[in-house]
């Protein structure tokens, strides 16, 4: 039997006259009795963003004169990852620009830059005014799922300028 057949069945001679000459028709009850979609969709937002800023950290020799810094910066969302997942773009890749470097003279800044994705576990608090010293004291809340926040940890690299690498 053809779903036109099928269709056409259940309409008045009224209905069936007006689509067979290609008028519109109101099939009532016709999803409810014949269509049953199993649909399981995931929607997902993609937001880029580029993320500029100064940033300053105190170099330290460990290994004179092999010594190589990790300069990293971290970055997360307010939300929880049930909400916000940070992953960096496969398409895109993060780059430092090594003229605004500071420290040009003594250190070479790599044009390499690692991207890595991870979960940091996080607490809830609430506020208890039981206590009359504080009035507010922040406490601990036990809670029964695992509440976790996407990090994304962005990180380059720089070693010691030595004048043997100006050599070479």
């Amino acid at each position: 039997m053809s779903t036109m057949s099928t269709i056409s069945k259940g309409l008045s001679a009224a209905d069936q006259q007006r689509l067979a000459h290609g008028k519109s028709v109101t099939l009532d009850k016709y999803a409810e009795l014949h269509w049953h979609p199993q649909l399981y969709n995931k929607i997902y937002i993609c937001e880029h963003r580029h993320i500029k800023g100064l940033f300053g950290r105190k170099l330290e020799l460990h290994h004179f004169p092999s010594d190589v810094q990790h300069l990293s910066i971290f970055i997360t969302s307010l939300f929880l990852d049930d909400k916000v997942i940070l992953i960096p773009d496969p398409y895109r890749f993060s780059e430092v620009n090594r003229e605004a470097f500071v420290d040009q003279q003594e250190w070479s800044l790599y044009e390499h830059v690692d991207t890595e994705q991870r979960y940091i576990k996080d607490f809830l608090f609430r506020i208890d005014d039981d206590d009359e010293d504080d009035g507010r004291q922040m406490k601990e809340i036990s809670n029964k799922e695992d509440r976790k926040r996407s990090v994304l940890t962005v990180t380059c690299h720089t070693d010691l300028y030595l004048k043997e690498k100006q050599n070479e």
